[in-house]
């Protein structure tokens, strides 16, 4: 009777866990945390840009360092077709990126893959905040086609912290929360941030912030190349190309001669290759010094967007002549 009894409390005890974590993840599906409503306004934008072009068009896609990086604009007019700068949010992974293009995609379009270093490390049960809470949120549905131990391991580790942000929400329900958290970077009608003139970031502060990506051992995860095959099985089946380049990051002394850098680099390098994908340029093609550089490490100003620009057009143009 006892066993029985212990057997009971045990199933009980499930049954309440899981009823609370369900009531906690509903809350947050409708009220959203303030990096899901930031992630999520960037996406919307990009998506309604990719709404205005039906003709064949070249996708650079990656996270803000495309965004701050790549000018679509000046793609457009020496390539004379059409270009989107889908740059986002560089914690919130490849899939998410691909799932809100794939609808657009034709047969003839071209996609650059811009990741940045640190999206190497990414795998489905990252608890990265802003991933967390566009996958237990705004991109439910990009969350219901993970595996299930995934989605399951997602659903046990959502951090309580966010539940918080909705609990506000609903306290006061007066404030308009999509305004007050959406992303107030500024963007023209191609994608391109518009505002990054100048710099507002010191020396010290970026030879201070060397990537992690690049300075330590990196194992990159299955799931990054499960994540890169489905997008390549999607492309071989509607006549889509894709490339890989290398994302914008300062050109930190810190990186020269160093073994495990340069190992790291022929890592991400090979991922690529082994997939069959061409990698356009070299990891120096998109380091630069501070003078190019508007508020971070990854983040371009307009004059170092352009040199990069030009620099990836020229390789555009030597592999389709």
């Amino acid at each position: 009777m006892s066993y029985q009894r212990g057997f009971f409390m045990v199933i009980l005890s499930l049954l309440i866990s899981l009823g609370i974590v369900e009531t906690i993840l509903k809350l947050h599906e409708k009220h959203h945390s303030p990096g899901a409503i930031f992630s999520q306004s960037i996406i919307e934008n990009k998506v309604k840009c990719l709404r205005g072009i039906n003709k064949n068009k070249i996708l650079f896609v990656g996270g803000s360092s495309v965004a701050y990086g790549i000018n679509a604009k000046l793609v457009k007019e020496k390539l004379n077709t059409n270009s989107i700068n889908f740059g986002c949010m560089v914690g919130i992974g490849p899939e998410i990126l691909f799932e809100n293009i794939r609808e657009f995609l034709n047969p003839g379009d071209t996609i650059v893959l811009c990741l940045e270093y640190d999206t190497y490390r990414f795998h489905r049960r990252s608890r990265n905040l802003n991933y967390l809470g566009l996958m237990i949120g705004p991109q439910k549905n990009v969350f219901d086609k993970i595996p299930f131990l995934d989605r399951l391991y997602l659903k046990f580790h959502f951090p309580t912290k966010l539940v918080k942000y909705s609990l506000f929400s609903i306290i006061n329900s007066t404030q308009n929360f999509k305004d007050i958290y959406k992303c107030g970077w500024s963007f023209d009608h191609l994608g391109n941030v518009i505002s990054n003139i100048g710099t507002i970031t010191s020396k010290a502060e970026l030879d201070n912030s060397p990537l992690t990506s690049l300075i330590s051992e990196t194992v990159i995860h299955q799931d990054l190349r499960i994540i890169i095959n489905k997008i390549l099985d999607f492309a071989d089946e509607n006549k889509v190309k894709i490339y890989a380049t290398w994302p914008n990051t300062y050109r930190n002394s810190i990186y020269k001669n160093s073994n495990i850098v340069a190992t790291n680099l022929e890592t991400y390098r090979s991922f690529w290759e082994k997939l069959g994908i061409e990698v356009l340029g070299e990891p120096e093609d998109a380091m630069f010094p501070r003078e190019y550089f508007y508020d971070s490490v990854y983040h371009l100003n307009r004059k170092g967007a352009e040199i990069r620009t030009l620099k990836l057009i020229d390789e555009l143009l030597f592999i389709n002549d």
